[in-house]
This record gives C-alpha cells, sequence and structure tokens, in this order.
C-alpha cells in the first residue's frame, strides 16, 4: 500500500497543476488548479484534465492506446535521458517549486474558455513530457 502511495505521490507532484491554484477576482476561492478552468478541447473540458491527459498524449485511453503509451514511454526515456539535470535531486519541496513554476509560466499561459493553440498543445506536451521522464527516474533513485 505504501509503495502505491508512494509512486501516485511523486507522480503528483511533477504534474503542474497539482502545484497551484489561482486566486483572483474570478476564483477568490481558488480554481483547483485549473480545475475550475473552463476549456474548449476534445481531449478535456478543463484546463487540470487536459494536463493529465497529458495534452492529449494520453488520450483517449483504450487498448490501442496502451500499446502506444509503451511506446511513447519509450521513446520519453531515449529523448530525456541526455537532458535529466535535477534528477538527483531528492527534495519533493524542490520538485513542487519547480512544478509551480512551470504551471506558473506555462500551463496558465491561455485563456480559460478558449481553445488550446497548436503552439500551446506542443509547449504542454514538452513539459509534460519532461516531467514524466524526471518523476519516472527520481521514483527509480528513491526506490534505489
Amino acid at each position: 500500500m505504501f509503495l502505491r502511495f508512494l509512486i501516485h505521490l511523486v507522480g503528483d507532484i511533477h504534474q503542474p497543476l497539482h502545484c497551484i491554484s489561482r486566486y483572483n477576482v474570478q476564483y477568490p476561492k481558488g480554481d483547483k488548479g485549473g480545475g475550475l478552468v473552463p476549456i474548449r478541447s476534445n481531449i478535456a473540458g478543463n484546463l487540470h484534465a487536459y494536463w493529465d491527459r497529458g495534452a492529449g498524449l494520453f488520450y483517449p485511453i483504450n487498448p490501442y492506446r496502451i500499446k502506444k503509451i509503451a511506446h511513447l514511454a519509450r521513446e520519453i526515456e531515449s529523448q530525456q535521458n541526455k537532458h535529466m539535470r535535477g534528477v538527483k535531486n531528492l527534495n519533493p519541496q524542490t520538485w513542487a517549486k519547480n512544478s509551480y513554476q512551470i504551471a506558473k509560466n506555462t500551463a496558465y499561459d491561455i485563456q480559460g474558455s478558449t481553445s488550446p493553440t497548436e503552439k500551446y498543445t506542443q509547449t504542454a506536451q514538452t513539459a509534460i513530457t519532461r516531467q514524466i521522464a524526471l518523476a519516472g527516474y527520481r521514483l527509480a533513485r528513491i526506490l534505489n
């Protein structure tokens, strides 16, 4: 059970919208990490779910897609392996701060009730693949 918690928490802290909530006039009680920010997309109806689904990398989930996700995991590993600065840092506080910055500077770079542009989607997918790789490498270091 504790292993399942560890895997889940290491993954969650690398999802930028799990480390932020925007407070403003529109969201005086917070936007729940983008969960209350509507977007127009066939991938998800709100910003948080859009990022949870990898900005389209992991959606829709079906038997064909599961095979594609396994291929994507191998691809991410080979691409990101060269660029893994910070992988030795096992401080979850630092991970959360980094995820917060990605959310602040990248995830929230969209207006509510609009459709993600191609540029936004590409930027999101780049950030997401890097975060996935970091989470995997860091989890492996913790387990080792």
